[in-house]
């Protein structure tokens, strides 16, 4: 193995091939998934330019997107989903637990 070497306590490394590089299963380079991602988006975007325009007017759509949203539960959709501001509250909360002791 590459990592052989690794942790060795004799004085002397163990000799390793430099000339192969270690092998990786399943393992996808940033490179790659740039690349995949292109792909995907390339492959959209030609889907998207065969599909007929939409026919109806803005209002009829914000009418169903309004429809949509009071199908779900008023604390559900008041709720920030940014776990950024998630975590910031829960921070509070427990900042004023301390506090208050």
């Amino acid at each position: 193995m590459w990592f052989a070497s690794f942790g060795r306590r004799s004085g002397t490394p163990a000799a390793v091939n430099s000339s192969r590089k270690p092998e990786y299963d399943g393992v996808v380079t940033l490179r790659e998934q740039i690349e995949e991602r292109n792909r995907q988006w390339r492959l959209f975007h030609e889907w998207e330019a065969e599909q007929p325009p939409v026919e109806r007017d803005a209002s009829a759509i914000l009418a169903d997107l309004g429809a949509l949203l009071r199908w779900f539960p008023a604390e559900l959709v008041r709720q920030d989903p940014d776990p950024e501001k998630y975590g910031i509250g829960k921070m509070r909360a427990a900042l004023s637990l301390l506090s208050s002791k």
